[in-house]
């Protein structure tokens, strides 16, 4: 009786540890699911600070991501970032802007482009539970993106009070001369 009893409890504690891994699987495999139905890119800029100085004196007023897609087979864009700002953003802001540029699989997507974007400057603080990210949700993209871009006609669709110089420099938005921006697609 006392030998079934042990047994018992090993072949439990064992069901219990399998258990406990197939959820972690599942959980893992639904991350990577609302990872790719809910797509994000995030780009990251190196040298910002000289990338700035040089827009405040009048060279090089914008930078370009790479081109990159909504998801596979998706829409495909990439991010221009005006460091000293344009329009009403000029000399006090970061102005960003999105721009849907002709893709390999625009023929078979659904246009006015459906989807909801979010632009992020992503605080680095170490501690996750302090960061204060910034996030804009860009309006108007299906009128903007009313129908399939064609080559040399871009459709820019943007922000141009992103984020003020000031409020950059609060927060760890600037670390080791690097900022990320990420547009979410929902």
């Amino acid at each position: 009786m006392l030998h079934l009893q042990s047994c018992m409890q090993v072949h439990l504690d064992l069901a219990c540890k399998a258990l406990t891994d197939k959820e972690e699987e599942f959980k893992k495999l639904e991350d990577r699911i609302d990872a790719l139905e809910n797509r994000q890119y995030t780009w990251k800029i190196d040298c910002f600070e000289e990338i700035l100085r040089q827009a405040k004196i009048g060279d090089n007023v914008w930078i370009d991501s790479n081109p990159f897609y909504t998801r596979e087979c998706g829409y495909r864009f990439r991010m221009r970032l005006y460091p000293n700002g344009c329009a009403e953003g000029e000399k006090t802001h970061l102005s960003l802007s999105l721009v849907n540029i002709k893709g390999e699989y625009d023929a078979i997507l659904q246009w006015p482009f459906p989807k909801a974007v979010t632009l992020t400057l992503i605080d680095q603080q170490r501690n996750l539970d302090d960061r204060q990210t910034i996030s804009r949700p860009l309006t108007g993209t299906e009128e903007t993106w009313r129908s399939r871009p064609k080559k040399g006609e871009e459709i820019y669709s943007g922000l141009f009070k992103f984020v003020s110089h000031d409020e950059l420099q609060n927060r760890a938005y600037i670390v080791e001369d690097t900022i990320f921006i990420q547009a979410k697609f929902k």
